[in-house]
C-alpha cells in the first residue's frame, strides 16, 4: 500500500499538533470551515479568474481604474457566490463586512505591484496588450505531485521571463514576515517544480512586500531537516553562501521518523532502540516511532 502523500498543509499541521493532523488527515474527521479559509479561496478564485480579462477591450490611457474595477467586480461576485458557506460561520454582519474590506484591501494591494511590473514594460514603447501577455502567469492553480518524494501542492502561479521562473503562493495572511511555515511550502513547490521541469529554482524575497530578505540559516536547516524525516530516502542539501566559509549540510535520513526519534534522543541515553511498526489500510498509511530515555517521568 502506498503512503499517504503529504501536502505542506499537512506537514505544516502534522508539526504544529500531531494529534489534529491525525484527526484530520487520518481519521479524516471533518472539520468546521473559519473565515480564513473561505476568504481565502475567495480572493485566490478572484485572482485567478483575473486574468481571463480581454486586455484588449482596456483602454491604455486609463488602464488603472479599468482594470482596478475589473478586480473589485470579480471579488464581490466570488464573495456572493461563497455567500452559503459565510452564513453557515454565525458571524455577526458587522464581523462578514470586516473581512470582507480587509480582503478587498489585500487585492489593491496586489494590483498596486502588479501595475508596477505593467507599468515597467511600458516604459520600453510595447502596447498595453503586449505588457500584460508579458507578466502574465503561464499557469494558475497547476497542481505537482511527486509519489517518490511523498508531496505534492498547488502553485497559485507561475510566471517566466526570459529564462527566469517564479513560483508565487499567494497569501491572505496580514502577517509581514516570511514565516518558517512558507518557507517550508515554497521549498517544496521549488523541489517539485526542478522534479518535474528541471528547472533549478531559488527563492528571492520581494524586499518591496517583505521588510527584510536576511534570513537565519540555522531557522531554514531546522525546517529542511523537518521535511527530510518526514520523507525517507529524500536528500536535501542547504549552502550558506553569504559567508566566507559557506555553511553546508546534507540531509538525508534513510530511516525517516525512527532518524527523528534518534535525533531527537541523542545524547540523552535512550534505555533501548526504537520501536518501530506501520499499518496500511486502504489509501492510509500510518508510521509510528517511539524511545524511552531516563528523564521520562511515570507518576
Amino acid at each position: 500500500m502506498p503512503k499517504r502523500i503529504q501536502s505542506p498543509s499537512s506537514i505544516n499541521t502534522f508539526k504544529q499538533c500531531p494529534r489534529k493532523y491525525f484527526y484530520q488527515y487520518i481519521v479524516k474527521h471533518k472539520t468546521r470551515e473559519n473565515i480564513h479559509c473561505i476568504r481565502g479561496n475567495v480572493v485566490h478564485e478572484a485572482l485567478e479568474r483575473f486574468f481571463d480579462i480581454d486586455i484588449k477591450s482596456i483602454d491604455q490611457n486609463k488602464y488603472k481604474q479599468e482594470m482596478s474595477f475589473f478586480l473589485k467586480n470579480l471579488f464581490q461576485a466570488c464573495w456572493s457566490s461563497a455567500n452559503n458557506r459565510l452564513k453557515k460561520l454565525g458571524l455577526l454582519d458587522e464581523q462578514l463586512d470586516f473581512y470582507r474590506e480587509e480582503s478587498m484591501q489585500m487585492l489593491a494591494n496586489w494590483i498596486t505591484h502588479f501595475f508596477k511590473d505593467i507599468d515597467k514594460e511600458l516604459k520600453n514603447n510595447v502596447s498595453l496588450s503586449v505588457a500584460f501577455q508579458k507578466i502574465k502567469p503561464i499557469a494558475l492553480e497547476k497542481q505537482y505531485k511527486d509519489s517518490d518524494l511523498g508531496v505534492r501542492g498547488y502553485i497559485d502561479a507561475i510566471t517566466q521571463e526570459g529564462e527566469h521562473i517564479t513560483l508565487m503562493d499567494y497569501k491572505t495572511s496580514k502577517a509581514d514576515e516570511f514565516k518558517p511555515e512558507y518557507l517550508l511550502q515554497l521549498g517544496i513547490y521549488a523541489v517539485l517544480y526542478e522534479k518535474e521541469h528541471g528547472t533549478y529554482v531559488r527563492f528571492w524575497p520581494d524586499t518591496e512586500i517583505m521588510e527584510t530578505d536576511n534570513f537565519h540559516f540555522d531557522t531554514l536547516v531546522a525546517r529542511l531537516r523537518e521535511l527530510a524525516f518526514l520523507n525517507k530516502g529524500l536528500k536535501i542539501t542547504i549552502d550558506d553562501e553569504r559567508i566566507q566559509d559557506n555553511s553546508h549540510h546534507e540531509l538525508y535520513y534513510e530511516g525517516g521518523i525512527i532518524s527523528f526519534v534518534e535525533f531527537m534522543n541523542e545524547n540523552k541515553n535512550p534505555v533501548h532502540s526504537p520501536i518501530y511498526f506501520e499499518k496500511s489500510k486502504e489509501d492510509i498509511h500510518l508510521e509510528i516511532s517511539l524511545q524511552y530515555n531516563p528523564s521520562l517521568t511515570v507518576k
